[in-house]
């Protein structure tokens, strides 16, 4: 396999609030191959999206990186001057985010909000930089492409923003697109198209994916591979396919338990007994202890980490060291 694109080595990322320290990431590690889709699941709160925002240095304050390293295409991230940063933000790494109606601004035209970036990311002139924009609005499948640059972002629907906001993130050709939940904020159907689109673009173009989501069914159309979060943690990382056929983390068996099924007799839902522990905890063990079928007392006391169990499969968990 190639290099990575993307090498992130033991995150930790903390909210420090009025009521305390929040620690949102601790310790993660894991990279992504250039041209591929890299899905990143778990429960709300898991830190997904925490970890999209520190690879592009846009961590709102009270929250701060505080360790770890994250090196894009052979530079380290963490260390560059804002100036710098400023240079791949948007050009080389660019996101859609999962609610277009808050992340376009409302008082500019759809044209103006893409010349922004090709402005600011290319040397094109305005008459080049015009026709750049109505090839992104079709590649996007948006219609008449010649009357979208001039609409404001209310009178497009939920699922024609988002097409807008795909083409804000492709117009300076990133070499990495981060998608947070990008179909979230729309219906069925929409979801389908936005995610179709996204498969397409990235064939076509060779861009790597970063996916982050709650969504499984999401994961088995789009990813290559696919890394679940819990409290904060990496607990288990594989290809889509040993995800799906053979998990190995009892976290991972729980999300696969409680996905519905379409069958003969009509069953209840199966849940994961619990609570997810608040980022306010001080955990002590492993994070998923209270809530596993197998713990055992080394569980509560340490820590596991992740390791590789056969080749680019990772799991954290005693259990399954024990297991093997």
């Amino acid at each position: 396999m190639s290099e990575p694109i993307l090498k992130i080595d033991d995150l930790h990322v903390r909210f420090r609030m009025d009521f305390g320290e929040v620690q949102a990431v601790r310790g993660v590690s894991f990279s992504i191959f250039k041209g591929e889709v890299y899905g990143m699941v778990g429960e709300s709160g898991c830190g997904k999206s925490v970890i999209s925002l520190s690879i592009l240095r846009m961590v709102p304050p009270p929250g701060e990186i505080t360790a770890g390293s994250i090196i894009f295409d052979g530079e380290e991230i963490l260390g560059l001057s804002d100036t710098r940063m400023s240079t791949i933000r948007g050009k080389r790494i660019s996101m859609v985010f999962q609610d277009p109606t808050t992340s376009l601004n409302p008082v500019y035209t759809v044209g103006q909000q893409i010349f922004k970036v090709i402005h600011q990311h290319t040397d094109l002139n305005r008459a080049e930089a015009n026709r750049r924009a109505l090839q992104l609005l079709q590649d996007v499948d948006l219609p008449n492409p010649e009357r979208i640059v001039n609409v404001y972002p209310h009178q497009l629907s939920g699922g024609m923003q988002q097409r807008v906001m795909i083409s804000i993130a492709l117009a300076a050709n990133p070499q990495l697109l981060i998608a947070d939940e990008p179909t979230t904020a729309l219906d069925v159907t929409i979801q389908a198209q936005i995610l179709d689109l996204l498969v397409h673009l990235q064939k076509e173009r060779g861009i790597t994916i970063l996916f982050i989501t709650h969504n499984l069914g999401v994961v088995a159309e789009t990813c290559d591979r696919v890394g679940v979060l819990y409290a904060g943690k990496l607990v288990e990382e594989g290809t889509v396919n040993e995800f799906f056929n053979k998990p190995r983390h009892p976290y991972s068996h729980g999300l696969l338990a409680a996905l519905p099924r379409l069958t003969e007799q009509v069953q209840s839902l199966q849940t994961i007994p619990g609570n997810v522990p608040s980022g306010l905890e001080h955990i002590v063990g492993c994070s998923f202890a209270p809530r596993c079928p197998y713990v055992m007392d080394r569980c509560r006391e340490e820590d596991p980490q992740i390791k590789t169990i056969s080749p680019g499969h990772r799991v954290a968990c005693f259990y399954v060291e024990v297991e093997r």
